[in-house]
């Protein structure tokens, strides 16, 4: 049995959001989100599309892409994982550049922030073709956490 991508279903935050990987639970609080459901919630409400990895009964991953303001051309990509997901980091990482492609085929522009403590992720991102710019760090004033930006292009 493997990982099978679908549509984001309702159920899927339920399912997903008590086995969230530690790096993403810091992350979203180093945003200053500690509402978890409600981050999660903002995030499948902004976006055009959202897919959920599934392996069997389980969400591995909930993932998507909206668009970054209303003027077009600019999406940015986000991505909640389970801690099961890293051992089906392989077959993940293949399939997940197809969507990410899809994405591109939506915005010819992809960017959004990583925490830089998250260093899975940030591995993860560069693996799948993303830049990490750390030249252009910010800091998050509410928690004094600093985050790089992460950039992709359709070419």
């Amino acid at each position: 049995m493997g990982i099978e991508i679908r549509e984001f279903r309702t159920e899927d935050a339920e399912n997903i959001l008590p086995r969230l990987r530690r790096a993403d639970v810091e992350e979203a609080r180093a945003l200053g989100r500690d509402d978890l459901r409600a981050a999660l919630a903002d995030a499948v409400d902004s976006s055009d599309k959202v897919w959920s990895a599934v392996l069997g009964d389980d969400v591995l991953a909930v993932f998507g892409a909206g668009p970054l303001s209303y003027l077009g051309g600019v999406g940015f990509p986000w991505f909640i994982a389970a801690e099961g997901l890293s051992r089906h980091r392989r077959a993940f990482t293949t399939n997940a550049r197809v969507y990410i492609g899809k994405m591109l085929e939506m915005y010819p522009v992809l960017t959004n922030c990583v925490h830089d403590k998250n260093v899975v992720a940030i591995a993860w991102l560069k693996r799948a073709g993303f830049r990490i710019l750390e030249d252009d760090a910010f800091v998050v004033p509410a928690t004094g956490e600093r985050f790089y930006w992460f950039h992709m292009e359709r070419h």
